[in-house]
């Protein structure tokens, strides 16, 4: 199951959205699916995922259960979570760490409340011209995570900035392109280490 902003809702969602292309979770149950050790499906239910675009860790919170409540079988084994990058930029000002760290530990607990044998993941988000304040929020996405032993994902300050700044996997320095969707399944595989 993913939960995130945009960068899980919209980009390349089913077949096409702005970015282009297919979305990273179609890409990343393909690789899976060919590695043919096991069968892997997507969560069914009214809505396939927990992402909202423009949302912040505390919003997409307080908007969860109503989507979790939807989702029918089968209970995920994994969950993939790509929040932050909508707290770094928060009008009027950015979330607080205080804030962030609060909304994170919260959502964990939410989802365990709903899916307790779930894998959980956590990315490290990054944005464009924002390189100091993604690396800090790394910080403490993996201090969070080590507090409530769930997992730290993908590092989007590595792969998605890449050397070229985000040109190649982004279309606008946040969300993906359709490299994008395709490095960011690769991403997800490799760290799953599936």
């Amino acid at each position: 199951m993913a939960v995130g902003d945009s960068k899980t809702e919209s980009p390349g969602s089913n077949g096409g959205g702005q970015g282009g292309g297919t979305d990273w979770e179609v890409l990343l149950l393909g690789l899976l699916n060919a590695t043919g050790t096991h069968t892997w499906t997507e969560v069914r239910g009214a809505h396939r995922r927990v992402a909202y675009g423009g949302y912040t860790m505390g919003q997409l919170l307080a908007a969860a259960p109503a989507v979790l409540d939807t989702v029918t079988a089968p209970a995920p084994d994994y969950i993939l979570v790509n929040l932050g990058a909508n707290d770094l930029t928060a009008s009027p000002s950015p979330t607080t760490e205080t804030d962030f760290k609060q909304a994170m530990s919260d959502l964990i607990d939410l989802l365990r409340s709903y899916y307790p044998n779930a894998s959980i993941w956590f990315a490290k988000p990054w944005i464009r011209s924002h390189d100091s304040d993604s690396f800090t929020m790394g910080t403490w996405i993996a201090a969070v995570a080590a507090s409530k032993n769930v997992n730290v994902g993908i590092n989007e300050n590595v792969w998605l900035k890449g050397a070229d700044n985000g040109v190649t996997n982004t279309y606008d320095g946040i969300h993906y392109s359709g490299a994008g969707e395709t490095a960011c399944a690769a991403q997800w595989k490799a760290v799953l280490g599936l």
